[in-house]
């Protein structure tokens, strides 16, 4: 048979082809558009499509049937009613199978968006896991942190006691030299001990500025150093002691032996001051070295948990934001 409805259908398939060629690239690239989209976006997507393709096949169906009865009202093709019906029914048996084509590629595509939508909500899930797991190692990584912290701050003063009990023996020790010496020596003994305390408050304050590292390195050799000239000192004034205390010396031998002590102190003002200095300065600088160093492993190790505390949380945040 021939005439206006065989061509209409024969002009038309080209476009048809076009069109469902046209159709099914527009699906595969929402659907691959969508893969990272959440479930429920990609089923109102099919269903939009869905209903779009529904509509472009009712057009269809309906200008292949206006093609017919336009060629069937003309009557200018051979064969009669005959002809006409036989291209009617042509008509349809080519809209029914665009129809069939156009539902195959939308079930097609419906199957490549759930597949898609399941793989998305796979990996959303393995990103909790793991988000969660990482979390978990994170906690655990920040107690033993913070476990180390307080062993090493109860530590601490442990091992400032002995520094304490040494400073304290030798305080007593210095006390008991005191009160065994003559009068103007203990007052000159309480001078030396506040010029020494002096320098002890100022030996504190360079370790305040200036870092406990230079002052405890240099304190050892000082009290080496000072050691003979202290040891000296020491034996000439409990010589001088055990002589005033033995005899009842006259005017003359009082004055000669302050005299002469008086000539010595002027004489070594360097090992004389040096004795107690030495002697308080190394335990003093030794637990202020082991107060500071505490004090501030335990605020670089708080401000480290606090900046990987920080750092878990975006991490966090990153991952949920991606998942």
């Amino acid at each position: 048979m021939g005439g206006p409805a065989a061509a209409g259908a024969a002009a038309a398939l080209p476009f048809r082809q076009q069109q469902q060629q046209q159709q099914q690239q527009q699906q595969v690239a929402a659907v691959v558009a969508s893969a990272r989209q959440p479930s429920y976006t990609l089923r109102q997507q099919l269903q939009q499509q869905q209903q779009q393709q529904q509509q472009q096949q009712q057009q269809q169906q309906q200008r292949l049937l206006l093609q017919a009865a336009y060629a069937a009202a003309s009557g200018s093709f051979e064969g009669g009613p005959e002809a006409t019906c036989a291209a009617a029914e042509a008509a349809a048996d080519t809209a029914a199978a665009a129809a069939d084509t156009v539902a195959a590629a939308a079930a097609a595509a419906a199957a490549d968006a759930d597949a898609a939508a399941a793989t998305a909500t796979e990996a959303a899930a393995k990103a909790n896991v793991d988000a969660a797991a990482a979390a978990d190692a994170a906690a655990a990584a920040a107690e033993e942190s913070r476990s180390a912290a307080t062993a090493a701050a109860a530590a601490a003063p442990a091992a400032a006691s002995p520094q304490q009990q040494q400073q304290e023996q030798q305080q007593q020790q210095q006390q008991q030299q005191l009160e065994g010496r003559p009068q103007q020596q203990q007052q000159a003994a309480e001078e030396k001990q506040k010029q020494q305390q002096q320098e002890e408050n100022k030996q504190l304050l360079q370790l305040w500025w200036n870092g406990i590292q230079p002052v405890a390195a240099a304190a050892p050799p000082a009290a080496a150093a000072a050691a003979p000239a202290a040891a000296a000192a020491a034996r000439e004034a409990d010589a001088a002691a055990a002589a005033t205390t033995t005899e009842t010396p006259t005017a003359p031998e009082i004055e000669a032996p302050a005299a002469a002590a008086g000539a010595r102190l002027v004489a070594t003002p360097a090992a004389a001051a040096a004795t107690p200095a030495a002697a308080a300065a190394t335990p003093a600088a030794a637990a202020a070295a082991i107060t500071f160093a505490a004090a501030a492993a335990t605020d670089w190790i708080d401000g480290f948990l606090a900046r990987r505390q920080q750092q878990q949380l975006l991490l966090l945040l990153l991952l949920l934001q991606t998942g």
